[in-house]
C-alpha cells in the first residue's frame, strides 16, 4: 500500500493553505506525527484499520481530531484523503455534502467507522499515474 509520510502531510498542508489562505504552521509537531501514523495503529499483530478506506478514515479523523496545523486542518484532511486514495488507484468524487461532513467530524460527531463509510460511498478507480514525485519535488523512491 502506498502511502503519505509526516513530511509530505506537512506539504500537503502548505500547499492547501498556499492555494486556499490562511496560516501555515504546526500547532503540534507530535500531534503531527501520530495523524500520518494512527491509520497503521495495531493492537498487537492486530491492525485496527486493516484495508484501505479504513486507513484513510483514520488519518482524516485523526487529522481533523488531533489538530496538528495553526490552521486548515479539515481542508488538509481531505486533501491527504484523496493523494492517498490517488497513490492506491482512486480518487474521491466531487460531494455536496463534503464540508458539512468534515465540520460534523471536527465537532466529534463522526467515528473512523462513520468517516470510512463515507469514504466509501465518496471513492471511484482512478486512471493509475504515480503522483508521489510531486510531493517530494520530483524524488520517486519507489
Amino acid at each position: 500500500m502506498n502511502w503519505i509520510s509526516s513530511f509530505e502531510l506537512l506539504v500537503i498542508h502548505e500547499k492547501v493553505i498556499e492555494e486556499t489562505g490562511g496560516n501555515k504552521g504546526v500547532l503540534n509537531f507530535s500531534n503531527l506525527k501520530a495523524s500520518a501514523s494512527r491509520p497503521f495503529a495495531a493492537f498487537g499483530e492486530q491492525e485496527l484499520f486493516p484495508d484501505l478506506m479504513a486507513k484513510v478514515a483514520a488519518q482524516i479523523h485523526a487529522i481533523s481530531s488531533y489538530h496538528p496545523f495553526v490552521d486548515g486542518n479539515k481542508r488538509t484532511a481531505l486533501v491527504a484523503a484523496d493523494v492517498c486514495l490517488r497513490l492506491n488507484g482512486y480518487r474521491l468524487t466531487d460531494a455536496d455534502d463534503v464540508e458539512s461532513f468534515f465540520w460534523s467530524i471536527a465537532r466529534g460527531e463522526k467515528s473512523v467507522e462513520d468517516i470510512s463509510t463515507w469514504v466509501t460511498s465518496q471513492t471511484k478507480n482512478f486512471a493509475s499515474r504515480h503522483i508521489k514525485p510531486l510531493l517530494t519535488g520530483g524524488k520517486n523512491d519507489a
